[in-house]
């Protein structure tokens, strides 16, 4: 099987490439490189970034630097694959505050390109959400544990409602794509 990884070198996307890499799939990984969520608590960029991308080179991940919001780019680099994991998105709060634009860009168009690449290379798509479409009102369920923050009970019903609280970019870009998802 040929997977492709929307966002691939990122936290989940590189955990979804690892996964299937080491089963023995066909593996792309498909991310822009941005450091714009690591630049403001001072981490060193570009030492955080190349390590997923050198990590997943070792493993045989073939890796194609793209940005999802070029359509053509993206569903020629998606063609001869027979699955999709869009992870790639702009996941930073303050970021979606600061510069709408980009957030819009890439949570909401970005991922309509995901899904009209899966349509034409004819290839389901799994897609990654967030916490972030039940708004900032979620928040007040969590507690701050050790290592992690924790909920009880730890699962999010299906019912539990969503964009609740105060609202932001972010959750709205989130949540678009969900329905755009829906659709498709």
């Amino acid at each position: 099987m040929k997977v492709f990884v929307t966002g691939g070198v990122g936290f989940i996307g590189s955990h979804a490439c690892e996964f299937y890499a080491n089963r023995g799939d066909s593996v792309i990984a498909y991310d822009n490189m941005t450091k714009h969520e690591l630049i403001r608590p001072g981490y060193a960029t570009d030492r955080v970034r190349t390590y997923n991308w050198d990590f997943l080179s070792e493993l045989g991940v073939e890796l194609v630097q793209g940005d999802i919001c070029d359509y053509e780019h993206l569903v020629e680099t998606a063609r001869g694959c027979d699955f999709i994991i869009h992870t790639a998105a702009q996941p930073a709060m303050t970021i979606s505050v600061e510069s709408p634009d980009m957030d819009f860009a890439t949570n909401l168009l970005g991922t309509f390109n995901v899904l009209r690449t899966a349509r034409e290379i004819k290839a389901p798509v799994v897609c990654c959400s967030t916490i972030h479409v039940y708004g900032s009102k979620i928040n007040e369920t969590l507690t701050e544990g050790e290592t992690r923050y924790l909920r009880t009970p730890p699962e999010i019903d299906e019912t539990h409602p969503i964009l609740q609280g105060t609202l932001t970019p972010l959750l709205a870009s989130k949540r678009g794509g969900e329905i755009y998802l829906q659709t498709f």
